[in-house]
């Protein structure tokens, strides 16, 4: 913890914006987000939740009225990265445009079947429910491929390509990569270029943890 909140440190100095998630019960709600907001973060508590797979009921915390213009700009935020239980992608984005949050993080993926967002889709997704202009963020996994992803091939399977290393205990659908490999960062690189061509306004790079495997496969001594 204290590693991690000096990194934070580094980053305040460095003029970033810092953009927090927590988990945790309702009756701690509100210290979860005190304590971000000391550290000079953008807090997101999802609150009762394990997984982000729901949106919120109610008005968020530090509700804005004002346009974002920039991450700066945002008082508040809010991720979701599994849609399937909202039902169909049409379902899920109606859902997510009658949102009042500054900032969303979203997967391209969406609904049921994880449907690629459009770019009319994205663009309804970039104003809040009260109809000032927001930011919308595409989540990239980035050493872990998913089973119907725009890249992924119906061929594939775990040890084909050499480079999906195994599957994912907890989903099926999910493969540990050998990040280093050239093909795979190639991937990454055209997946890149695609979401960005849609319209989001960033990308978040998340799932860096597939390491984790390689370190118990190949312990370092």
């Amino acid at each position: 913890r204290d590693i991690r909140l000096k990194t934070l440190a580094e980053f305040r100095k460095l003029g970033k914006r810092l953009f927090t998630i927590d988990f945790c019960m309702s009756k701690v709600a509100d210290e979860a987000r005190n304590s971000a907001k000391k550290m000079g973060a953008v807090p997101y508590v999802a609150v009762d939740m394990t997984e982000l797979n729901l949106i919120p009921s109610g008005c968020p915390a530090d509700e804005n009225p004002k346009p974002v213009l920039s991450l700066d700009d945002a008082r508040n935020f809010m991720a979701v990265s599994d849609t399937r239980r909202m039902g169909t992608k049409t379902k899920s984005v109606l859902a997510l445009v009658e949102t009042n949050q500054d900032v969303l993080i979203l997967d391209v993926e969406q609904g049921v079947k994880q449907e690629p967002l459009t770019k009319q889709e994205i663009y309804q997704l970039k104003f809040k429910k009260i109809g000032s202009p927001r930011k919308v963020i595409a989540r990239m996994p980035l050493t872990y491929a998913m089973a119907g992803a725009p890249y992924w091939k119906p061929t594939w399977t775990e040890g084909n390509p050499a480079w999906l290393i195994a599957t994912d205990p907890s989903n099926p659908d999910r493969f540990t990569v050998d990040y280093r490999h050239t093909e795979w960062k190639d991937i990454l690189g055209r997946y890149l270029k695609w979401i960005m061509d849609l319209g989001f306004d960033g990308v978040m790079i998340d799932d860096t943890g597939s390491w984790r495997y390689f370190e118990e496969v190949y312990p370092m001594k």
